[in-house]
């Protein structure tokens, strides 16, 4: 999921360009809150989970720990696991194995796109629409390519 700025007022046809495969949000801060959580859990998380028991790593944020989306989570098999504040490098493997990995490869692509664009001149004239598509394919471009090529390394992680 990208949570852009905005709306979504004025999206005409923006949101036919995004990648396919990313889920675009948008609210007043770009930021996650408790309803955008809460619906992305119900909407998108359990109906991908299918009921199996799991583990959901997350860390101290405001919408994360609130009680509905607790009770959300232990009523659908999901056991949430909070991390401390300042201890998420240390406990945490998804930052030092996982998040750290995918990161790299969205400023990869981030790069390769923008050096795409023939000069300093073309990449000035990009408007904030530019920028959201692009954001989002290469979001989509890198969990693509992430889960091709690096799906063990959540497996060896834990």
């Amino acid at each position: 999921m990208v949570i852009f700025h905005g709306t979504r007022r004025r999206l005409g046809a923006e949101k036919l360009h995004y990648h396919s495969t990313v889920l675009v949000k948008y609210n007043a801060t770009a930021y996650m809150n408790d309803s955008l959580f809460e619906k992305y859990i119900t909407n998108y998380l359990i109906p991908t989970l299918g009921g199996h028991p799991t583990l959901f790593t997350l860390d101290l944020m405001g919408s994360h720990k609130t009680p509905t989306v607790l009770q959300l989570l232990w009523t659908h098999n999901i056991t949430p696991s909070l991390i401390p504040a300042g201890c998420t490098s240390l406990v945490q493997p998804l930052d030092v194995s996982v998040n750290k990995l995918f990161k790299e490869l969205m400023w990869d692509l981030t790069d390769e796109k923008i050096f795409d664009l023939e000069s300093a001149e073309d990449f000035e004239k990009q408007t904030a629409r530019d920028c959201k598509v692009m954001t989002t394919h290469c979001v989509g471009e890198a969990f693509n390519q992430f889960y091709s090529l690096k799906a063990h390394v959540i497996k060896t992680s834990f």
